[in-house]
């Protein structure tokens, strides 16, 4: 059967935003949803970028329409929105093709909730895995807009708890005390500490050279030229 032709599509835009909530922001002019979706046997989608109100609905279309095929999410990210992450998880977890998430860089905050959208979750051996709770950023607001995004915090931090203690199974005590670390900062982990606590599937090693070693070809060719000499020297020998 012919492999279909591959199609890329790529989401970046730049918008400003009187009040935005946020799961990692605070500013108010940003990039938008940093995204790429590859159609072709398979789907390659990368989250390189903010994940932001811009572009997210066209991702989820273009997901809906190819997702019976397997696709591969990679996942380099210090988070965004989050309920347009949120959006993104769920057209993720719905699609009955398998999907498999590739952390290649960090997993940061709404990063960590697509991420975990992942019918199977690999970390490279140094990546990053970020938890901490929503916040956001209000500008220009009166007091009835601030006790709307109060709200809207607490109840978007409490969903991130959720989600991420249904995904690895933990108490919701234990993501909670994640969350909130250090006052509200939240919590780094390493790439095996987040294997420990359920929140990837699987660490990946990476190689690394040993700059010590001498490559094979170089040894071939010393081996080579050894032998060379041993069979002169001992054809001079003969002769005396």
């Amino acid at each position: 059967m012919a492999k279909r032709r591959r199609k890329t599509t790529t989401w970046r835009n730049k918008t400003d935003f009187r009040f935005e909530l946020a799961n990692y922001s605070g500013k108010g002019e940003f990039v938008g949803m940093g995204a790429k979706l590859e159609v072709g046997d398979d789907l390659r989608l990368y989250v390189t970028d903010d994940i932001e109100f811009v572009g997210v609905d066209d991702l989820v279309r273009e997901l809906r329409e190819n997702d019976a095929e397997p696709a591969v999410v990679e996942v380099n990210s210090l988070g965004g929105a989050v309920h347009m992450a949120m959006q993104l998880f769920n057209a993720m977890v719905d699609r009955p093709g398998q999907t498999e998430v590739h952390i290649t860089g960090i997993a940061a905050s709404s990063g960590v909730i697509i991420a975990s959208a992942g019918d199977r979750i690999i970390a490279h051996e140094n990546t990053s895995v970020m938890v901490h709770p929503a916040n956001v950023s209000v500008l220009w607001a009166d007091a009835s807009l601030l006790e709307f995004a109060l709200e809207m915090v607490n109840k978007g931090t409490d969903q991130i708890i959720d989600l991420l203690a249904a995904r690895s199974g933990q108490k919701t005590e234990k993501i909670y005390d994640l969350v909130w670390d250090k006052n509200g900062q939240g919590t780094t982990l390493t790439a095996k500490e987040a294997l420990d606590l359920g929140l990837v599937d699987e660490v990946r090693e990476t190689p690394t050279k040993n700059r010590n070693q001498v490559p094979e070809s170089v040894l071939a060719q010393a081996r080579s030229q050894a032998a060379i000499a041993i069979a002169k020297a001992r054809s001079t020998t003969k002769d005396v």
